[in-house]
């Protein structure tokens, strides 16, 4: 009889023992919430990109017991200094972790971006780089310009990040304080090439071959050289044929042939000239305007484009992310879809962040 008590006390203990492993379920709490949180950064994808005006960053965020926050830190990427310009986000779990890279992501940090989390679509995303006001004892101002189509264009200064490279760390935290970090470096280059022009010049004049010579400077490398020309008549000016572009341009001792007279087609096709001799076709046509000297006045633009992109998303992949910020909600189904109207009202809301320069593109001008 006592050995059956012995093991009727023994089932009663492994039961109990087996209640209580049973209690502990993932989801009742951060005791079994032994791993960080899982993040990813999907836009902008690529390492060492080129950024103009201010940007969008987004990814994919979940934890299995909760997030506390997502966070972009933002340091000079060749500059190991500690600025320490946020000491309240180091937390006792980061100085208890063997790892030392958040604590010093942290404090070399020069900039903090604070991120949007979308638990239902289990993502995240932050506006970087917003338009900044410049301010003095007397005053604060946002210097701003308009060109010739009436666009927008902010002074490089109104710019948060001066232009330069940078590494942007991105640090997600649940509610155990356990971290879980990415980085990317870009490069911010709000500041437009500078073209020194030999040729075109004021009242120049050219022959049979029409030549843009002179120097381009730029801190990053060159996209692309447009012409246009233009004629002069009682209505003002129009364009004169389509607007030419050349990839591949050299800075220093810039020489790039734009048009050139050849007898005809054949004799064009022989020096691999085609181009070049239709555009020449196109600048020196009978239209009415050749005096009685064989010339004919144009007027000619010249600019030149850097390899900076804008990055702000398209709409698609923004209404993913911050649909419920931009969302219009179903009565009937529930479901949520992409409202422009609020999107716009986002945009507007949120330190005036989509400015852009007018940097042209490839094709942009026909």
């Amino acid at each position: 009889m006592k050995r059956f008590e012995n093991v009727l006390k023994t089932v009663i203990i492994l039961i109990a023992s087996i209640g209580l492993l049973a209690s502990c379920e993932v989801g009742l709490g951060a005791a079994v919430d032994s791993y960080p949180p899982t993040l990813s950064l999907v836009y902008p994808a690529e390492d060492g990109i080129t950024i103009m005006n201010s940007f969008i960053m987004y990814g994919s965020v979940t934890d299995e017991a909760g997030l506390k926050s997502v966070k972009v830190y933002v340091s000079p990427a060749k500059d190991e200094k500690q600025y320490n310009n946020f000491p309240e986000d180091i937390t006792k779990a980061d100085e208890n972790s063997k790892s030392t890279t958040v604590i010093n992501t942290i404090r070399q940090a020069k900039y903090r971006y604070e991120a949007k989390i979308d638990t239902k679509n289990k993502s995240w995303y932050c506006v970087l780089n917003p338009i900044v006001a410049i301010s003095d004892t007397n005053s604060s101002t946002v210097i701003e310009y308009k060109d010739d189509d009436g666009n927008v264009i902010y002074s490089r200064d109104n710019f948060q990040l001066e232009d330069g490279e940078y590494k942007f760390s991105v640090i997600a935290k649940d509610m155990a304080d356990r971290s879980t970090i990415i980085s990317s470096v870009y490069k911010i280059d709000n500041t437009a090439p500078v073209i020194v022009l030999k040729r075109p010049d004021t009242d120049d004049a050219y022959g049979q071959l029409v030549k843009v010579t002179g120097d381009i400077a730029d801190k990053n490398s060159l996209k692309a050289l447009y012409f246009t020309a233009l004629q002069k008549d009682t209505d003002g000016f129009h364009k004169v044929g389509a607007t030419q572009y050349y990839e591949s341009i050299s800075g220093v001792g810039l020489e790039q042939i734009v048009a050139r007279y050849f007898k005809d087609a054949e004799a064009a096709a022989k020096e691999n000239s085609v181009e070049p001799y239709n555009v020449y076709k196109e600048l020196y046509a009978d239209d009415g305007t050749i005096d009685a000297k064989g010339n004919k006045t144009l007027y000619a633009v010249v600019e030149v484009a850097d390899n900076a992109e804008e990055y702000f998303g398209d709409k698609s992949n923004i209404a993913n992310y911050i649909k419920d910020t931009v969302g219009t909600t179903n009565a009937t189904t529930g479901e949520k879809t992409f409202d422009q109207t609020k999107y716009e009202k986002f945009l507007s809301e949120t330190a005036n962040l989509v400015r852009r320069y007018r940097k042209p593109s490839l094709g942009n001008f026909e």
